[in-house]
């Protein structure tokens, strides 16, 4: 598949990824350095709209392609935990699952299992910078600050590692954008562009960055 490209401001970048979030969109996300572990804690991750119940159902059918009965976690800002969940752990690595409150139930069901729990993860600016600012815009938008997550494979895969991994990924149809390093790519042939290349070397390195590189 051919992707084209067009110049855009970070701002930009994430205002048009947040806008596809609440339109209803997947966003394969491959930022930073590689993550390993039983958690995708938002480098390697596949971003959804937790107000969507049909989030839940097209991640299990269509992208992950595993049980229906799996939930899914979401990503909320440390500002706003106390808001949606009545129970609050230090859940900084999506170790905790907790309660969501009644009246915050019907406002992300697809981040809600069958006993209202969540298990979330809190993050904070120092956390993950990038992805921060997205549920920010996000939450500008919605009034929503969370976005549901879950591991960037598929049931049965490894996590995707490098850039084309993440590219197989996208040219499957199974994902609607992929935002990796400083380029958003889509189904269609409009990607948009900070312009920049700042992919590392080697595998497990800072293959994918949202910033641009320092120019010395």
């Amino acid at each position: 598949m051919t992707h084209n490209r067009t110049p855009l401001s970070v701002d930009s970048t994430l205002d048009y990824l947040a806008g596809r979030l609440a339109d209803g969109k997947v966003v394969g996300w491959c930022q930073g350095r590689s993550e390993f572990g039983p958690r995708a804690l938002g480098h390697r991750s596949l971003l959804a709209d937790p107000r969507d119940p049909n989030s839940k159902e097209r991640l299990n059918r269509t992208i992950k392609r595993r049980e229906m009965f799996r939930p899914f976690a979401p990503i909320v800002l440390d500002r706003a935990v106390d808001e949606f969940f009545s129970e609050v752990f230090p859940s900084r690595f999506m170790s905790f699952a907790g309660k969501l409150r009644e009246d915050k139930r019907n406002v992300v069901p697809a981040a809600a299992h069958i006993d209202s729990t969540a298990r979330y993860q809190i993050l904070s600016r120092t956390d993950n910078l990038a992805m921060y600012d997205l549920i920010e815009r996000f939450a500008a938008l919605t009034g929503v600050p969370m976005v549901l997550n879950t591991s960037f494979n598929e049931a049965g895969e490894p996590l995707v590692e490098t850039p084309e991994h993440a590219f197989r990924f996208l040219d499957s149809g199974r994902i609607d954008y992929l935002a990796i390093g400083d380029r958003i790519f889509g189904q269609s042939a409009v990607t948009q562009s900070l312009g920049a290349d700042s992919y590392g070397d080697g595998v497990g390195g800072d293959l994918c960055s949202l910033s641009k590189p320092e120019v010395s």
